[in-house]
């Protein structure tokens, strides 16, 4: 890259970025407004501090609280035609099948949000292949093994594609109450996407968020439901509300974290505590602010210590470094997965009192162990469905972590996700939850296990904003005018990169 360069002048510089985000503006609302095309806007908050000419006697700076959005197009099931869309987003559509878990019977309605035996049979066969998958890494001499099992099983897996985005320009406004998400919403559908209140007479439009975001929102619809409007707009009746999915892990990650944490110094060996204590690094790992990445990283190696562990016992082997040069055959090797899953992962951490064996009372260190265990693979599931792009597998590990959220005491968690699974399951037309349900991940590179939550592609979105503008003290309303183009020229300068063999 040292042998090309672009010059241009400073004012030219900014008559470009203004010209680039008010076309990007332009294009987002043709797409919005198309009745052939069904669009999903995930937006969330960021504190934007902008100092003062003048401190105050209290106050050194001014801070915003600003809200970003991305207008993400939704991929249509496959062999469909463009008036499908208009079909599947269509409010009666959605008005046949609205209000169903209520009509089941209550004990029918909550089993089917929550893991049946067929979605026990595939986590149990999803977990053996993980097994495989960290074994062949591992240790070399098991390499050779490590595709054996064959590939993940999943009816419906998106398409490698690149998703369709568009960059919002940013919003100065309050996210924290109801009433401030009731003009955020306002704002972005119609002062900058331009769509008329007609148009959401017939069409049902879609928000992504967090926990909080989603629950403001529809609190918003409740207490507009009694709004005098004939317009369904002015009601925000014609919006659908999905969660999203990184935050959605960033709090199982917690919840895991705070019920197996235990106490520093304290006797159990598989605790986060007595294992947080031989990091060197430890201070990351916090369990009331989450690095999320550094978290996912933790966890991904204490659950290859644990299957590494449960290898050893299987085959009565003591030392690591003699395992390591263990020869498997390929009969033996899978034999070695599922015993591993069955006798380790699976098992009721209750069979102890069960077979009579356990005379003392308390916890055990292998009960506790076994339930890491679990809940670490049920992570791993999570994030290898999301990095594939395999909804069922997405849909199936929210089923597990309903009552997982529930039981660790993250009650407002396994009320979303309860909405989430009855909207998807039950009260949503089954093609459009098709289509939302895929929606809660996209590709914004457009390769193969590419995929990512859609809401972390929104957190990128505000890492943008405040690595470019944050130096240079910009106000609200600059932010505005160039918001919507750093996305689009972050990704012109990733294909040139990509194009010149950069990276």
């Amino acid at each position: 890259m040292n042998r090309y360069a672009l010059c241009t002048s400073y004012n030219y510089q900014l008559k470009a970025i203004a010209s680039i985000s008010k076309d990007a503006t332009r294009l987002a609302s043709i797409v919005a407004n198309d009745p052939t095309r069904m669009c999903l806007l995930p937006y969330d908050n960021f504190n934007w501090v902008e100092k003062a000419w003048e401190k105050s006697a209290t106050h050194a700076n001014v801070s915003h609280d600003q809200v970003s959005a991305i207008l993400v197009a939704l991929d249509l099931p496959p062999g469909s035609n463009p008036k499908d869309a208009a079909r599947l987003s269509h409010v009666l559509t959605f008005s046949q099948t609205s209000g169903t878990r209520h009509r089941l019977d209550p004990d029918i309605s909550l089993e089917q949000i929550l893991p049946n035996s067929e979605d026990q049979h595939w986590f149990a066969k999803h977990a053996e292949i993980h097994v495989s998958h960290i074994l062949g890494e591992e240790v070399e001499t098991l390499a050779l093994h490590r595709n054996l099992l064959g590939p993940f099983h999943e009816l419906n897996p998106l398409p490698v594609k690149k998703s369709e985005e568009y960059f919002l320009p940013t919003y100065d406004q309050e996210q924290g109450s109801t009433r401030g998400n009731m003009l955020v919403i306002e704002h972005f559908f119609r002062d900058i996407l331009k769509m008329p209140a007609a148009f959401f007479e017939d069409h049902n439009s879609f928000l992504l968020g967090d926990r909080l975001t989603t629950a403001r929102d529809r609190a918003a619809q409740d207490q507009r439901a009694i709004d005098r409007s004939e317009n369904r707009f002015d009601h925000l009746e014609s919006f659908s509300v999905i969660s999203g999915l990184m935050h959605v892990c960033m709090n199982q990650i917690q919840n895991m974290a705070r019920n197996t944490f235990g106490t520093a110094g304290g006797k159990d060996s598989v605790s986060l505590a007595s294992l947080l204590e031989r990091l060197p690094n430890n201070r990351n790992l916090n369990v009331k602010k989450i690095d999320f990445y550094a978290w996912l990283r933790f966890f991904d190696v204490v659950l290859r210590a644990l299957v590494l562990r449960a290898a050893m016992m299987i085959l009565n082997v003591d030392d690591i470094s003699d395992f390591r040069k263990s020869k498997l055959t390929a009969d033996a090797f899978r034999s070695l997965c599922t015993q591993v899953v069955t006798q380790f992962l699976l098992p009721s951490v209750d069979r102890l009192e069960a077979e009579d064996r356990k005379k003392l009372l308390g916890s055990t260190e292998s009960g506790n162990a076994v339930l890491m265990m679990h809940d670490l693979m049920t992570m791993m599931e999570m994030r290898d469905a999301i990095k594939y792009g395999h909804p069922d597998r997405i849909e199936r590990m929210l089923k597990y972590w309903t009552p997982m959220f529930y039981a660790g005491g993250s009650y407002n968690y396994s009320n979303e996700l309860m909405e989430l699974l009855h909207n998807l399951i039950h009260d949503w037309p089954p093609e459009t939850a098709h289509v939302l349900r895929g929606g809660m991940i996209m590709n914004n590179q457009g390769k193969r296990n590419t995929f990512k939550e859609t809401d972390i592609r929104v957190e990128q979105f505000n890492k943008s904003i405040k690595s470019h503008a944050h130096g240079s003290n910009a106000r609200p309303g600059l932010l505005e005018k160039i918001t919507p183009a750093i996305g689009h020229i972050q990704e012109l300068t990733e294909n040139v990169y990509d194009e010149l063999r950069c990276i």
